[in-house]
């Protein structure tokens, strides 16, 4: 997928780090000269970032950054569902063994979900679109 030419404020995108991981961001500004824009973490998976200080997502060039066309509300539903599940699974299985998970561990569990069912969903959106898993 290449990168689009114009992005508007407010647009999910996917930022590609220098390090090679890939965020779910929000796009906060666009230069005046219109080649970089400046991010801000996606509520639903801000906990992943390494750094979450907002200065390190400004003036990002467009080339780090791509449409995170599969974030809409039905496929957001379904991946906050799936991490709902997750959680409460991972919640009875740390009881078993005598533990607890806290608020926050409970919380970056379900963002790491989140967004890993996103990234599944934009890396196979074009097979999905294409009718290929019907077909297998």
């Amino acid at each position: 997928m290449g990168s689009q030419d114009t992005f508007n404020l407010g647009d999910k995108v996917w930022y590609e780090a220098e390090d090679g991981n890939r965020y779910l961001m929000v796009v906060k500004e666009i230069s005046s000269g219109g080649n970089t824009v400046s991010l801000y973490p996606f509520d639903s998976t801000s906990m992943l970032l390494k750094d979450e200080s907002e200065s390190k997502y400004t003036f990002i060039y467009k080339s780090n950054v791509r449409p995170a066309t599969v974030v809409k509300e039905g496929n957001l539903t379904k991946a906050k569902r799936v991490a709902e599940h997750a959680v409460n699974r991972a919640v009875r299985a740390a009881e078993q063994k005598g533990h607890a998970l806290s608020y926050p561990q409970k919380n970056f569990i379900s963002q790491a979900i989140i967004h890993g069912y996103l990234e599944m969903k934009q890396d196979f959106e074009l097979l999905e679109e294409s009718g290929f898993f019907e077909r297998m």
